[in-house]
């Protein structure tokens, strides 16, 4: 009978599953001129059909501005840094046996909180490697560890320093926050009115049509910022919009007025009942969070499609 390996985030357990084909890697020039190769992982995560449901299913939403980011092997089930050292003799077996993954690690400062205990600066967690950024640092940090090739999350959006963002998350006692899914839960504040869509974010995909209407579609529940802070009264989404445009005085450079005024007259649809899944199925269209898992055996497979450095 095959061993089963469960991946565990704080209060969602997910599974990475039909992760990595070799189709799917990617090459990039890195900082010191060597080849680097990418896998793109795909995970299975509880989905929410309304902006409230999905702010009830977290315990901090925080609006914030990322000032720093770094890299870090932890432990997936303590969220700590592994309580063995680096063995750079560490097999492919006992790598994908353990809970230890990279992760990025977005230093950000808090401007808004709208949800939970968290003030002043804290640390938001995200599973896997970031692309074209300090390549060369993720890569010594899982030589470190023996391993080969940099993960990339499938739907995260990019994140990048001095920019805000609305981060909807969870955290558990005092480890580091971590978004409960990777499309509906991190908003580019840059342009609060936009859509997020899965596809659109993925780095493979070319397509950056912008949606500021609907709510539902192919690609599962389509939220907004607003849509999200709106969810906590009326009156706080207008406080808030009146800042930015405050902070924002030539917004309209950037933003189409037209997609702007249907932005703002659209209500949410609270009364959403049916589920939309995603047509390669990067969400799990779902309001709960099922424990799902992955056998080791497949795991190793698809590790093995990361390939070594040139």
């Amino acid at each position: 009978m095959k061993r089963l390996l469960s991946i565990v985030f704080i209060f969602s357990v997910i599974v990475l599953s039909s992760c990595v084909k070799r189709e799917d890697i990617n090459e990039s020039a890195s900082e010191n001129s060597k080849a680097v190769q990418y896998g793109y992982v795909e995970a299975s995560w509880p989905s929410y059909e309304t902006p409230k449901a999905l702010i009830n299913a977290a315990n901090t939403v925080i609006v914030g501005k990322v000032t720093g980011i770094s890299f870090q092997v932890l432990d997936m089930k303590t969220t700590l840094p592994p309580a063995i050292p680096p063995t750079k003799t560490m097999s492919v077996d006992d790598w994908m046996s353990s809970d230890f993954r990279l992760h990025t690690l977005y230093d950000v400062d808090i401007v808004t909180s709208y949800k939970g205990a968290l003030s002043g600066s804290t640390q938001v967690r995200l599973y896997g490697g970031k692309k074209d950024f300090l390549e060369g640092e993720q890569v010594e940090i899982l030589a470190e560890w023996g391993q080969e090739g940099i993960p990339l999350m499938e739907g995260n959006i990019d994140i990048e320093i001095g920019g805000t963002y609305l981060f909807v998350l969870n955290q558990h006692e005092n480890n580091r926050p971590t978004p409960i899914n990777v499309t509906q839960t991190v908003y580019n504040l840059r342009d609060p009115l936009e859509k997020y869509t899965p596809l659109r974010n993925s780095p493979r995909n070319h397509d950056k049509t912008k949606y500021y209407t609907g709510s539902r579609g192919q690609f599962g529940y389509q939220m907004s910022a607003k849509d999200v802070i709106s969810a906590f009264g009326d009156d706080v989404w207008e406080n808030f919009w009146e800042h930015w445009q405050r902070d924002n005085p030539d917004w309209e450079t950037w933003i189409d007025r037209a997609d702007a005024e249907m932005a703002l007259a659209e209500k949410f649809d609270a009364e959403a009942k049916e589920n939309y899944n995603h047509p390669e199925e990067l969400l799990n269209a779902s309001t709960y969070a099922d424990e799902l898992t992955v056998t080791s055996e497949e795991m190793m497979s698809q590790h093995a499609e990361l390939s070594t450095v040139n």
